[in-house]
């Protein structure tokens, strides 16, 4: 296969990627703003993940749940994206100085 026909192979190929990506966010925009999905009496959108197991609330933010020493499940968010930026730094250096 000739050099060119790959590119323009890969050129069509990007630009159905793009126009894919642009539907699917135009459809995700319209189903947000209608509310499509949801169950009535739920708090907003992938609450029916815990809404549908009685009791979710004993299940997931009890005493007994593992919160990595954090009061408040946001701090143990904060915590688990700053390690992963932590690790992607380290894993980049590492690369750096195995090349």
């Amino acid at each position: 296969m000739r050099e060119e026909t790959r590119v323009k192979i890969v050129t069509v190929l990007n630009r159905c990627i793009v126009v894919f990506c642009c539907i699917s966010l135009v459809i995700a925009v319209y189903l947000a703003s209608q509310n499509a999905g949801l169950i009535d009496g739920t708090f907003g959108p992938g609450s029916y993940y815990y809404s549908d197991i009685p009791g979710w609330e004993k299940i997931f933010l009890s005493e007994s749940t593992w919160h990595l020493g954090f009061e408040n499940p946001v701090a143990a968010y904060g915590f688990f994206v700053i390690w992963g930026l932590l690790s992607f730094t380290a894993w980049r250096w590492l690369d750096k100085k195995l090349k």
